[in-house]
């Protein structure tokens, strides 16, 4: 090997073995990179800390609940949709587009754990449904009703940690976020 790289060096001596692993001490939450257009809500996972998670999905090495039950909701696959890319027609995730410009809300811990109870109500649903796959859970046309239930339901208390009133359209929620965008961006470049 010709590199001055001591780390390339010693991996050149374990070629057959992944040299550089990231895991991180408890579980993560997984996004994937590519969803379906078709999806109402894009899957968002929830994995223990022996899972093996490919270049197909983003990771976050936090498994909190709170965090995944809000970009499992509606508002954030709005923002997918509004400022994400596409693969063909598939929606397409991006760390620095889509996840790094989202205006997570700033919640009393209270908030915090309604939602959490909501996000890990959704993991305990699919845990019912073991025959189904990710795919046939998602899918309009087959996901159990429970399970569009419990996310409605999460919606619910998600939308209440950036306004109390409910949203009457996805217009209005854009309007909503792009403004906490803003705000977002203004205390960034002060």
């Amino acid at each position: 090997m010709k590199s001055k790289a001591k780390t390339t060096n010693g991996y050149a001596k374990i070629a057959h073995k992944f040299a550089q692993r990231v895991q991180g001490k408890g579980g993560s939450i997984i996004v994937p990179k590519t969803s379906s257009e078709r999806r109402e809500y894009v899957p968002i996972g929830y994995m223990d800390k022996d899972s093996v998670i490919t270049d197909a999905a983003f990771v976050i090495f936090k498994q909190d609940p709170a965090l995944f039950g809000i970009i499992s909701s509606k508002l954030h696959g709005l923002w997918i949709r509004t400022v994400g890319g596409q693969l063909e027609t598939r929606l397409r995730y991006s760390v620095e587009i889509v996840y790094n410009t989202f205006p997570f809300p700033d919640v009393s811990e209270k908030k915090r754990l309604t939602v959490a109870e909501k996000a890990m109500a959704i993991v305990a649903i699919r845990e019912d449904y073991p025959e189904l796959s990710i795919e046939d859970l998602y899918d309009p046309d087959t996901m159990p009703a429970d399970l569009k239930q419990a996310h409605y339901e999460l919606d619910v208390v998600v939308e209440q940690c950036y306004q109390i009133k409910p949203f009457y359209s996805d217009i209005e929620r854009l309007e909503c976020l792009f403004k906490l965008y803003e705000k977002m961006m203004e205390a960034e470049n002060a």
